[in-house]
């Protein structure tokens, strides 16, 4: 498996919102991202299986400090999960991050803050995170904790 920087018609193809109008708001945001510092990347295993934006908003700090927040994850297999996680962690420690939030799908008015906890068999709602179960396991596994 290996960890590619791509575009954004890449990054929103690998798994495409199921609302058009999702679709068009995201690439819009993806494309112009003048004040945050964007890196879209996608998880190839002989095809693309997998992917994660990292970024660092000047304007979201805690205790003082910026933090690296990461979101529209999607991964197909939670070893894929887990090998994006490891990633972006990496990524952001390189970066002089040390703290590190998400899923945070930025703009989160598109997407959501989280995972989903329950509630998979009722109709989706617009501007909540969509993951299969499993994704919160594979999360608390890598030492994420549910905070709010």
């Amino acid at each position: 498996m290996q960890i590619l920087e791509t575009d954004p018609q890449t990054f929103v193809g690998c798994y495409p919102p199921n609302f058009p109008q999702q679709k068009y708001f995201l690439m819009n945001a993806l494309s112009n991202n003048d004040d945050k510092s964007v890196k879209l990347f996608i998880l190839k295993n002989g095809s693309i299986c997998g992917r994660v934006m990292a970024f660092i908003d000047p304007r979201h700090k805690s205790f003082g400090k910026k933090v690296g927040s990461f979101g529209w994850l999607y991964a197909k297999k939670p070893e894929q999960l887990r090998f994006l996680l490891t990633e972006v962690e990496e990524y952001f420690k390189s970066s002089g991050k040390n703290i590190i939030r998400g899923p945070r799908n930025d703009p989160v008015v598109f997407g959501g803050q989280g995972v989903l906890a329950f509630g998979f068999n009722q109709p989706e709602l617009f501007g909540l995170p969509e993951n299969p179960p499993w994704y919160g396991a594979v999360l608390r596994k890598n030492g994420y904790n549910f905070d709010t």
